[in-house]
């Protein structure tokens, strides 16, 4: 028979494999956040107290930091680098430029090749226009080479170009994108006055530094509430943003018709106020952030199920083929590993107590106790 001190031992030694397992082994799963899928993950909070608006985001030519800026109540034409922890490392300041309402931000090319950054100051909150603005613009800036810049420095090759909507309309604008490969510049407004869309528009492919340039639309958008857009760093997607979700169109040649097709959606984590999107340096993911103190941005994984439903017509457009699926299991991948790590240790404790009892029934017994080390 097994004596009871081996009893005892594989009592303890189960009792720490459950530990092992973690809290998860004794309670129901956490409950994720809503929006959230698994595999979505929080990176951090904007550190800065001063970041209270952050509307757009975009990575640096490295990949280590995020640029965001803040939203109409910016005293500062200023756009803040932030690091893999959320704090401000750099601060870059915008000499003769006084923002209205800047709302997104895009990392493209200069002319010449050279890194840049593209502000749009597309909003609509403008006091002193009383709200009823006709002009917009959007800023290049020439992008600093953040391993060697200072904690405050002053951009340098400061373009603006001014902007306005074919009618002269006042349109509300938050999102702004630049291709990667083209460097065509494209913004989204939040919603065209009484059609419940938003449309797309584009600025010339050489716009005039000395006269406004009027904007080109090149699609509509099923959705309202646009609040930020992105492509892709290989141009092949697109994706726009509202509150609540994310959608993704797949671009085979122009935009234009890659808008006529279904989007690929999904929702997001519950944020206050979400206005940024951009995405991670190989394209899987995205980063999205929101307004609001010490705001968080989150890595979330791409929209995979497509909506017909949302597919222009006429003409009707192709559907997005989906990605792999994600299934929603509603357990976090940090649960399941640890979860697994306690069936292992159950697993490996009971065939070494099963090894042991085989030996004891395999001699006869003797009145000298045994012991035994046991060895994982």
């Amino acid at each position: 028979m097994i004596r009871p001190s081996r009893l005892a031992t594989t009592a303890l030694l189960t009792l720490l494999g459950l530990l092992l397992a973690g809290p998860t082994a004794f309670a129901a799963p956490e409950t994720p956040k809503p929006g959230a899928l698994p595999g979505d993950r929080q990176l951090w909070r904007i550190a800065d107290p001063k970041l209270t608006q952050s509307s757009g985001l975009a990575l640096d030519s490295s990949g280590r930091y995020l640029y965001t800026h803040q939203d109409a109540s910016a005293p500062t034409a200023a756009v803040y680098a932030l690091d893999e922890k959320g704090r401000t490392h750099t601060t870059i300041t915008v000499p003769g430029v006084t923002p209205l309402d800047w709302e997104d931000i895009d990392r493209g090319t200069t002319p010449q090749g050279q890194p840049a950054l593209f502000i749009a100051d597309t909003g609509d909150a403008v006091r002193s226009q009383g709200g009823n603005r006709r002009e917009f613009r959007v800023i290049r800036i020439n992008e600093p080479d953040l391993r060697t810049s200072s904690a405050a420095v002053q951009a340098t090759g400061v373009t603006v170009w001014r902007l306005r909507f074919p009618d002269s309309s006042n349109r509300n604008s938050e999102s702004l994108a630049v291709h990667p490969q083209t460097n065509q510049v494209v913004i989204v407004d939040k919603k065209n006055p009484g059609s419940g869309q938003a449309s797309v528009w584009a600025l010339p492919p050489q716009p005039s530094t000395t006269e406004v340039n009027t904007l080109q639309r090149i699609g509509s958008l099923p959705l309202d509430e646009a609040t930020a857009a992105s492509f892709s760093p290989d141009g092949r997607l697109f994706a726009v943003r509202t509150y609540a979700k994310v959608y993704l169109w797949r671009i085979s040649g122009d935009l234009g018709a890659a808008l006529l097709t279904a989007p690929a959606v999904r929702q997001l984590p519950q944020q206050g106020q979400g206005e940024s999107l951009t995405f991670t340096a190989n394209g899987s993911r995205l980063l999205v952030g929101s307004e609001g103190a010490h705001s968080a941005v989150w890595e979330i994984s791409l929209p995979t199920q497509t909506d017909p439903s949302m597919a222009a017509s006429p003409p009707a457009g192709s559907v997005i083929s989906p990605a792999r699926p994600t299934a929603s299991t509603g357990v976090s991948r940090r649960t399941q590993v640890m979860v697994l790590g306690g069936i292992l240790t159950l697993l490996v404790v009971g065939l070494v107590g099963l090894g042991a009892w085989s030996r004891h029934r395999a001699r006869p017994e003797n009145n000298n106790p045994e012991h035994h080390e046991l060895t994982f």
